[in-house]
C-alpha cells in the first residue's frame, strides 16, 4: 500500500514538474490572454494580442461572440453558494471550510492535469491526493473526507470534461455561447435526474449489499465506502504517522 500512495504520489509532483519545464510558455501565455480578455470587455477595445493563436481554427471561430469569463465566474459563485448553503443547512457534521479549500486544490491542478490529458491523452486524477488531503483536515470524519473530495476532486473532473467538450466545439465550429448554454442545461438537468434515481434506487430491498435484487451490489460506492473509511475515520496520520 505504501509503494501504491507513494507512486501515485510522484504522479502528482511528476506532473507538476513536467508542466512547469516544459509547458511555462503556454501557462504564463494563457494567463496574460486572459487579463487582456478582461480588460477588454472592461474597455470594448483590442482584437487580437501578441502571442494569442491565430491558426485557421482561433479565425474562424473569431466569427461568433465569445462567452466572457465573468460568466463562468458567476457559475461558480453560485455553485460555491449551493455547496456552503447544503454543508452548512444539512447534518454534515463537518465545517464549510472543504467548500474553498477543495475548490482551491481544484484550481491549482486543472491546468496541469489539463496539458497532462492534451498532450498524452493519459487523464491523471485527483482522488488519491484529495483524500490524503481531507484525511489530514478532517481527521477521523469520513463525511467531511466525502464532502472535501467532492469539492476538490468531482471539480477538477467536471472542469476537464467541460473542456473537452469546449475543444470538441471548437474544432466543430459551434458557437461557444451554444456550447455553453448546452453544458449549462444539461448538467442542470442532469442533476435532478441523478437524485430521483438516487432516490428509487434507495427503495431497493438490501441494495449496495451482496444479496441486493438485479445484482445492485454498488461496487463504485462500495470502493468510495472503502476509501472514506480509510482516509477519514481512520486518517493518514494513524495509517502512515504515529500512532496515537
Amino acid at each position: 500500500m505504501i509503494i501504491d500512495v507513494g507512486s501515485i504520489s510522484a504522479t502528482y509532483s511528476a506532473t507538476v514538474t513536467y508542466v512547469l519545464l516544459f509547458h511555462r510558455y503556454e501557462i504564463t501565455m494563457g494567463f496574460k490572454n486572459l487579463w487582456r480578455s478582461l480588460r477588454r470587455r472592461r474597455t470594448g477595445e483590442g482584437e487580437l494580442d501578441e502571442g494569442e493563436y491565430t491558426d485557421v481554427h482561433a479565425r474562424l471561430m473569431k466569427n461568433y461572440p465569445e462567452v466572457s469569463e465573468y460568466w463562468f465566474l458567476g457559475v461558480l459563485l453560485c455553485a460555491a453558494a449551493c455547496g456552503f448553503a447544503c454543508v452548512t443547512a444539512y447534518p454534515t457534521f463537518t465545517s464549510a471550510a472543504v467548500v474553498p479549500y477543495g475548490i482551491l486544490l481544484a484550481i491549482i491542478f486543472v491546468v496541469p492535469l489539463g496539458i497532462i490529458g492534451a498532450v498524452t491523452g493519459v487523464g491523471v486524477t485527483l482522488n488519491v491526493l484529495a483524500e490524503f488531503i481531507g484525511g489530514m483536515i478532517s481527521q477521523g470524519n469520513a463525511l467531511s473526507l466525502n464532502l472535501f473530495k467532492s469539492f476538490g476532486y468531482v471539480t477538477c473532473a467536471h472542469a476537464l470534461s467541460f473542456t473537452q467538450d469546449l475543444k470538441l466545439a471548437h474544432y466543430l465550429k459551434i458557437p461557444p455561447r451554444h456550447t455553453f448554454a448546452a453544458q449549462m442545461v444539461a448538467t442542470l438537468i442532469s442533476t435532478f435526474v441523478s437524485v430521483a434515481i438516487m432516490g428509487i434506487q434507495f427503495d431497493f430491498k438490501d441494495v449496495c449489499s451482496p444479496h441486493a435484487p438485479m445484482r445492485f451490489s454498488c461496487p463504485g460506492n462500495n470502493t468510495f465506502f472503502t476509501a472514506a473509511v480509510l482516509w477519514g475515520t481512520i486518517g493518514p496520520l494513524k495509517v502512515f504517522g504515529a500512532h496515537v
